[in-house]
C-alpha cells in the first residue's frame, strides 16, 4: 500500500510492539520458572522436599505437620498444585478427626479413599521430578484404621 502524497508513511507499530511484548513475557516466564524467585518453581520446591521430606510423615506434632503441608501447598508447582492441595486438605481433615466417632471414622475412610489418586500422583511426581521418595500419610493414633499408604505407590 502506497502512502498518500503529503502524508508520512505509518508503520504498524502496534503489531511489532505486541509481538515484542509477548516474546518478552514468554522469556521472563521461562526464566522465572528456572530460578529460585518463582514461588512455584520446580527447583525450589524440589529443594524443599529434600530438606523437609522426613517431616512430611512425622505425626508426632500434628499442628507442625499441617503447617508444613500448607507451606508446601503454597509453593507447589502448577503441574502438581491441585493434587498437592487435595493432600493438604486431607492432612487438615486428619487433625480434626475423632477416632471415637463411628460417623467420623467412616467419613475419614471415605475421604482417604477419595484422595488416593492425588496421594499417588504427588508421590510419583516427587519421585520422578525431584528424585524424592515420600513416605506414607497416616492418621496419628493406635485405634485409627485410616492410612493412605506410601505416596507414589
Amino acid at each position: 500500500m502506497n502512502p498518500q502524497p503529503g502524508r508520512p508513511r505509518r508503520r504498524n507499530r502496534s503489531g511489532v510492539t505486541g509481538a515484542l511484548l509477548v516474546s518478552a513475557g514468554v522469556l521472563v516466564s521461562a526464566l522465572a520458572g528456572c530460578g529460585s524467585g518463582d514461588p512455584r518453581g520446580l527447583p525450589g520446591f524440589c529443594r524443599l522436599l529434600r530438606e523437609r521430606g522426613a517431616a512430611l510423615t512425622d505425626t508426632s506434632d500434628p499442628g507442625a505437620l499441617e503447617d508444613l503441608y500448607r507451606d508446601l501447598d503454597a509453593r507447589a508447582p502448577l503441574q502438581i498444585k491441585d493434587q498437592w492441595h487435595e493432600v493438604t486438605e486431607l492432612i487438615e481433615r486428619v487433625n480434626t478427626f475423632n477416632p471415637k466417632s463411628e460417623e467420623d471414622t467412616q467419613q475419614m475412610i471415605t475421604e482417604s479413599l477419595r484422595a488416593q489418586s492425588a496421594v499417588r500422583a504427588v508421590g510419583e511426581w516427587a519421585d520422578t521430578k525431584c528424585k524424592v521418595a515420600l513416605g506414607g500419610i497416616t492418621v496419628p493414633g493406635d485405634s485409627v484404621p485410616v492410612g493412605v499408604g506410601p505416596l507414589g505407590s
